[in-house]
C-alpha cells in the first residue's frame, strides 16, 4: 500500500473524478457536432464509457499483482492525459465531411474506440486509490461522486460557453497533469514538485488566453482547412 495523507488522495480523488467525467461530456460534445443527434450521442457515449469502467476495474484488479501499484497508476495516467488532451482533435479531423461512405464508417468506430479507451483507463483510477488508502472505500466513492457532480456542472455552464470546447479540453488535460506530479515519485523533491505545479498553472492561462484561435483550430481541422 502506498502511504500517504488521507486529504491528498481524497483531494486527487476529486480531481481524476472531475476530469474522467469532464473527457466524457467533451467527447459526447464534439461527436453531437460532428455527427449530429446530440441526445443518441450522449447515451451512446455514457453508455459506452460506463461498461469500459466496469471493464477497467476488472483488469486494474489483475495487473495490481503483477506490477508496482504507483508506476502502474502513474502510467495510466500519463495515457489519459495525452488520449483525453488530443482525442477531441482526432476526432474531429476523421470525421471530416465530405470523405467515403467506407472511410466515414471506419471514422465513427474510431471515435467511439477512443471513448472507450478514456472508459477502460478511468476504470483504473478508483481500484487504485481503494489501494492506496484502506478502509476509506465510502470516503473515497464520496468525493469520487462530488468531482463528477462538479464536472457536470461546470462543464455546461461555464467552460463549454467561456473556453469552448478546445481550450477546456486543454485546461482540464492540465489539471490532470497536477495529479501526475503527485504520482512521479514515492519520495518527491517537494520544491521541485511547487515548481511542477507553477508550471501547469501558467500552461492553463496560456490556454484560455488561446481560447478563440483554439476552437478556430478545431474547426478547421473539421473543415480540413489547415
Amino acid at each position: 500500500m502506498i502511504s500517504s495523507r488521507p486529504v491528498v488522495i481524497y483531494f486527487f480523488t476529486f480531481l481524476l473524478a472531475f476530469c474522467s467525467l469532464f473527457y466524457e461530456l467533451v467527447y459526447a460534445q464534439v461527436l453531437a457536432v460532428c455527427l449530429g443527434g446530440t441526445k443518441n450521442q450522449y447515451l451512446t457515449i455514457i453508455c459506452l464509457f460506463t461498461c469500459a469502467l466496469g471493464f477497467g476495474s476488472i483488469v486494474q484488479g489483475k495487473l495490481r499483482q503483477r506490477f508496482p501499484l504507483r508506476k502502474t497508476f502513474f502510467t495510466i495516467e500519463v495515457l489519459l492525459t495525452l488520449l483525453g488532451s488530443t482525442g477531441p482533435f482526432i476526432i474531429t479531423w476523421i470525421l471530416q465531411p465530405g470523405t467515403s461512405p467506407f472511410w466515414s464508417t471506419i471514422a465513427v468506430f474510431s471515435a467511439y474506440f477512443i471513448v472507450v479507451v478514456i472508459g477502460f483507463l478511468s476504470g483504473f483510477e478508483i481500484p487504485s486509490l481503494f489501494a492506496m488508502l484502506e478502509n476509506s472505500q465510502g470516503k473515497i466513492l464520496a468525493f469520487d461522486y462530488f468531482g463528477m457532480l462538479i464536472a457536470s456542472v461546470a462543464f455546461p455552464f461555464y467552460f463549454l460557453p467561456e473556453l469552448g470546447t478546445a481550450a477546456s479540453t486543454l485546461v482540464v488535460a492540465g489539471s490532470n497533469v497536477m495529479g501526475l506530479i503527485w504520482l512521479r515519485s514515492d519520495k518527491p523533491n517537494l520544491y521541485v514538485n511547487w515548481i511542477l505545479y507553477g508550471a501547469c498553472a501558467a500552461y492553463i492561462a496560456f490556454v484560455i488566453s488561446k481560447k478563440e484561435e483554439l476552437d478556430l483550430f478545431l474547426s478547421h481541422l473539421y473543415l480540413g482547412g489547415m
